[in-house]
């Protein structure tokens, strides 16, 4: 008669087949049952899926998603509701940057912010005019030409880089002076700065 163990992964009893030696040392009916003894199944605590791991690994989640979920506070990713389309997401950054996110995509984020959203609005006043027009340009290059292309304040040379054609009276406020010779000086750039 021959001897008989119990496997311990699905207690079936099985016959030796084996040396003595090699008989003792084994715990298993099959190599299926070694395997599947290795690896238990486990219960996902955030979204209740069944997976299996390897019981020396001693994994808690079914995937590095819901061990993020799990523990937002240590900079893990967490999801977040965008202010725009009011889907779930979860952001790219970590940590502060990441809580701080409000959009899903850069489109969301384009999209809310115009209009009477964006923090600039004044009230749909459209500008009907444009600095860089023909005639701008023409009237800062005889405020220069006029000037010797000289800092009016602290009366040094400027380079091309560091000059600035400044109006005395604001661009905005005075629509009929924008052009004018006697309200246009030249000024570096620090002293524009100083100015404003």
């Amino acid at each position: 008669m021959k001897n008989t163990k119990h496997c311990i992964q699905c207690r079936k009893l099985f016959e030796q087949n084996l040396s003595p030696t090699s008989w003792k040392r084994r715990k298993f009916c099959s190599l299926l049952c070694r395997y599947l003894y290795g690896k238990p199944i486990k219960i996902c605590p955030i979204c209740g899926k069944e997976f299996r791991s390897w019981r020396y690994q001693n994994h808690r989640f079914c995937s590095k998603l819901c061990g993020n979920r799990s523990r937002p506070n240590r900079g893990g990713k967490i999801e977040l509701i965008c202010k725009k389309c009011k889907k779930g997401f979860i952001p790219k950054r970590r940590g502060k940057q990441g809580k701080n996110t409000r959009f899903c995509s850069l489109f969301c984020k384009n999209e809310y912010q115009s209009g009477k959203n964006h923090w600039n609005w004044k009230g749909g006043i459209s500008r009907n005019h444009r600095r860089e027009t023909k005639e701008y340009k023409e009237w800062r290059l005889r405020i220069y030409r006029r000037d010797y292309f000289k800092c009016q304040d602290c009366k040094k040379h400027c380079s091309q880089a560091n000059i600035v054609a400044h109006h005395l009276k604001n661009y905005d406020d005075y629509p009929k002076l924008r052009y004018k010779m006697n309200n246009g000086i030249t000024l570096c750039r620090h002293c524009h700065k100083i100015r404003h």
